[in-house]
């Protein structure tokens, strides 16, 4: 494609502005992005002759609207973490959108392990809203998970009673499970097999779990009192 002659480009334009009205000039002026440099020039020289301004128009700003406007909400190492987070908002009518961005490691060596870091986005009008539920989903769970601590500690076994003799030990145990708490004895079968083991191993263990040790040493008290109690230490 031959290339155009500039003398003969800029006489062309030049005619071309010049068969035009000032009112056509100043809208051809209006958008000087459209313009080449050679036509910006032509147009400046002709609007100058005719004692025109050239003034570009102001271009009027088009707000954005605000859906399309997404902010971060959290960031993530773990993908599977983010997915659980991005479906409780779902269920909350908040809609929210991921983001993968790349990590910060050097991106030009190939054997670069460079982790990716998951963005969790969602509208600018909803960030509050997200917020304020991920808030309180984090909240029930660190109660649950301070729940289930505590579940398993009340149920973490305790010594409640110990014992010389293997009678003693089987009478307070039937009484505790015909009282519907769960027990069982410990070193048994060794006392069982050798009573002189006895007093080596601090005698047979009655143990139960801590949230019954309460319950348990009130039904073993009552048995007490009946005289039938024959426990070593409480």
């Amino acid at each position: 494609m031959a290339k155009s002659d500039p003398e003969v480009e800029r006489q062309r334009l030049a005619k071309l502005y010049a068969d035009k009205s000032d009112l056509e000039l100043e809208k051809v002026g209006a958008d000087p992005s459209a313009l080449t440099d050679w036509a910006r020039k032509a147009l400046s020289e002709a609007m100058k002759r005719r004692g025109l301004q050239w003034k570009p128009a102001t271009r009027a700003m088009i707000p954005v609207n605000e859906d399309e406007i997404l902010v971060l909400l959290s960031a993530y190492t773990d993908r599977d973490t983010a997915a659980i987070d991005r479906e409780y908002l779902e269920r909350a009518g908040v809609k929210s959108f991921f983001y993968e961005k790349q990590g910060r490691e050097a991106a030009d060596s190939p054997t670069a392990n460079t982790p990716k870091e998951t963005q969790l986005l969602v509208r600018a009008r909803d960030l509050l809203s997200a917020q304020e539920q991920l808030s309180e989903k984090y909240i029930a769970e660190a109660a649950t998970a301070e729940e289930i601590e505590e579940t398993k500690g009340m149920n973490k076994p305790v010594v409640l009673r110990r014992y010389r003799d293997m009678p003693a030990a089987f009478v307070e145990r039937s009484a505790l499970e015909s009282a519907g708490i769960q027990c069982f004895l410990q070193d048994d079968n060794v006392v069982r097999m050798d009573w002189l083991w006895s007093n080596a191993l601090g005698g047979i263990k009655l143990l139960v779990r801590e949230k019954d040790a309460q319950d348990a040493a009130k039904v073993l008290e009552a048995l007490a009192q009946d005289g039938d109690g024959a426990g070593i230490e409480s």
